[in-house]
């Protein structure tokens, strides 16, 4: 059950061959992929899944946004869980599809079919994708998540989350936190785009040629943040005809700064945490900062 019109990734060569690395190997991961909002983690994990579909690396690679479907309670989360299983077993495995989907069927089915693909050496892999709304709804219990932590155990069962913190950070319930299912994940972290991500979108310009002092300015610009670094683009090609663009081009397009983009500003800044806003609001005043100053926590964020 895959989200329609997901943008196709363009750079995020290395992560990316870190998430495949990762999940491809003999003794696949858990992994959390965390980064803020409009960075790109949806159209990741959809350029993974798509990989890994097309490789045959697992039985089914399911995808599931938790942000627009979001379970409410410990049993809605596990029938939708079996559902998607079922569905995504349907063509590969008909005989545990057809287990999966018998009216009485639960938890304890799906962990038998999980159970048989170990033993078949196949196994599902499910990315979670906005899994911050279902915890923070705080309907969840530390029941669901240890069951969960049963599955990830399983040599079937492979799980990727994306989420705009760590999970711990996200938890509401109190008796959740002890559980260890948030221990089994590899945490991946989505940073801004490097200088390869922005040579990537920039070559995907072809009627553009940036000179070496633009890609300098763009990096200035944006920082390497997706939406900021988009938004520069979209301005030049729009005011630009086709050919050179030089460092000039792409100041003048960087200070046309419309509504739209002030609302992505306000939004990214919202979530960003209090330690890491004192510490951008202290290099605007000081305009530098001695790396050993900065609080190894802030200098992470």
């Amino acid at each position: 059950m895959k989200r329609l019109s997901v943008s196709p990734m363009i750079g995020r060569k290395r992560l990316f061959e870190r998430l495949w690395g990762n999940l491809v190997k003999p003794t696949p991961d858990h992994l959390s992929l965390v980064g803020p909002q409009f960075f790109g983690k949806t159209v990741v994990l959809s350029a993974v899944a798509n990989k890994l579909r097309s490789e045959g690396a697992f039985a089914c690679v399911l995808e599931w946004d938790l942000g627009t479907q979001t379970p409410l309670s410990d049993t809605e989360f596990l029938q939708s869980l079996r559902a998607r299983c079922a569905d995504g077993l349907k063509e590969v495995r008909p005989d545990l599809h057809d287990y999966l989907i018998q009216e009485d069927s639960g938890y304890d089915e799906l962990r038998e079919v999980i159970d048989e693909l170990g033993r078949s050496r196949q196994r599902v892999l499910m990315l979670w994708d906005r899994f911050d709304r279902a915890l923070h709804s705080g309907q969840l219990t530390r029941n669901l998540w240890d069951n969960l932590l049963e599955l990830c155990r399983k040599d079937g069962f492979r799980l990727v989350t994306a989420t705009r913190k760590k999970l711990q950070e996200l938890l509401r319930d109190a008796k959740s936190v002890s559980s260890e299912f948030w221990q089994v994940f590899e945490v991946v972290r989505l940073p801004p785009f490097e200088a390869a991500d922005i040579r990537a979108f920039t070559d995907s310009m072809a009627e553009h040629a940036f000179t070496p002092g633009a890609l300098t300015e763009l990096a200035n610009w944006s920082g390497g943040i997706p939406p900021l670094l988009v938004w520069v683009l979209n301005r030049i090609a729009a005011d630009c005809g086709p050919g050179t663009v030089t460092n000039e081009q792409v100041n003048r397009a960087a200070t046309q700064v419309d509504e739209k983009l002030t609302d992505v500003l306000d939004r990214l800044w919202s979530d960003c945490p209090a330690p890491a806003a004192d510490l951008f609001r202290l290099l605007v005043d000081q305009s530098e900062c001695p790396f050993a100053d900065a609080g190894k926590i802030d200098r992470s964020m």
